[in-house]
């Protein structure tokens, strides 16, 4: 429910499984087929109405307003418009193969359908039914890597293929003899799953070494980063923690920051990765005029802040708060008035400088 991108693509594989049940046993002549179809399309309609009226339920409950239907997808609106966040792909790579797989299970399960002319039992449904909708989870996941193709995002939306090769496998291995003695097309179906599946180990194992951006070298890159990134700024967290008793954050990673210092994320405004309007903006000050509290903030919001709410910025400034700057993490600290006297421990053991901005 709170990943509209997820559950869009899980709505659309039940409603093709269910789909894909009734043309393995009926067929089009049939007109119990129509009125399953049927059943399937108003059975989605109610879930997606479904949908809306328990997220509606939620927010009131927990805000008192309804949600405007327009703000579910704003995220995605937003991405989608800006492009924000999306990289292009990469002609030689391997999520050819990764196409190609879900390209040829789609292709073997549809032509198991009865109106492609086969009769079917309940036995090979089971293992068919799962093929296809995991042709179809792949193929809507994919989406994600198409639109920001980094291999870090490859990675995730690579398991429904995986799955697919493990039961094609075990379904060789329960049939080898079968398969040996039938025709050419199934023998040449195998040879290319198992070439593609050896040349996908192969390509990511080549790209990994050759390649600048690598598998290998984003480990290195992700160790460095905790070390020398998340670890400092988890320290500075529980040292203003242990001075200030309560300290609340808008940054990047901000779970993190909450579960280190042992508090609860009881802010009501917007975590920092879901603030896209300066409305959302305006939710911190407002929070901050009725709450004084301990507050780090990302640089970046703080710009947006200034640049539209600097009269209101700088009356909470004046008569609730002090500002300093993190030297390690380069957060904006807001320290409420109770406080003020800390402010020069702070500065003396270098953890804080006095921040220096020009006001207009």
């Amino acid at each position: 429910m709170w990943n509209l991108e997820t559950g869009l693509i899980v709505l659309i594989v039940w409603a093709m499984f269910l789909g894909y049940k009734v043309l393995y046993f009926h067929s089009f002549k049939e007109k119990s087929t129509y009125k399953e179809i049927g059943k399937i399309v108003l059975m989605v309609v109610l879930a997606i109405i479904l949908y809306f009226a328990i997220l509606e339920t939620i927010t009131f409950c927990r805000t008192g307003q309804l949600l405007n239907p327009k703000n579910i997808i704003f995220g995605q609106s937003t991405f989608l418009g800006s492009g924000f966040c999306m990289i292009k792909m990469n002609l030689w790579h391997p999520w050819i193969l990764l196409v190609l797989i879900y390209a040829i299970t789609l292709t073997i399960t549809i032509k198991k359908l009865k109106f492609m002319g086969k009769q079917n039992d309940v036995k090979n449904f089971q293992k068919s039914s799962i093929l296809f909708s995991l042709a179809i989870l792949g193929l809507g996941i994919f989406s994600y890597y198409q639109g920001r193709s980094h291999d870090d995002v490859f990675f995730s939306v690579v398991y429904p293929a995986i799955i697919i090769l493990g039961i094609f496998l075990d379904y060789l291995i329960e049939n080898y003899r079968k398969y040996m003695k039938a025709e050419k097309v199934y023998k040449g179906f195998i040879i290319l799953l198992i070439t593609a599946t050896l040349s996908n180990f192969a390509t990511f194992t080549i790209y990994a070494i050759f390649n600048e951006k690598g598998c290998s070298d984003k480990l290195d890159k992700r160790t460095v980063f905790e070390t020398n990134i998340i670890s400092p700024a988890l320290k500075t967290a529980r040292i203003l923690k242990n001075i200030f008793g309560k300290v609340d954050f808008v940054i990047n990673f901000e779970s993190y920051y909450y579960i280190a210092t042992n508090q609860k994320d009881n802010k009501k405004f917007p975590a920092y990765v879901d603030i896209f309007s300066y409305e959302d903006c305006k939710k911190i000050l407002d929070y901050m005029e009725e709450n004084e509290i301990t507050l780090c903030m990302q640089p970046d919001i703080f710009d947006a802040i200034k640049l539209k709410y600097e009269d209101e910025l700088c009356e909470l400034l004046n008569e609730k708060y002090k500002m300093v700057e993190m030297k390690r993490c380069g957060w904006i600290v807001f320290i409420n008035r109770e406080n003020f006297d800390k402010i020069d421990v702070l500065i003396k053991n270098e953890i804080v400088q006095e921040a220096n901005y020009v006001w207009k």
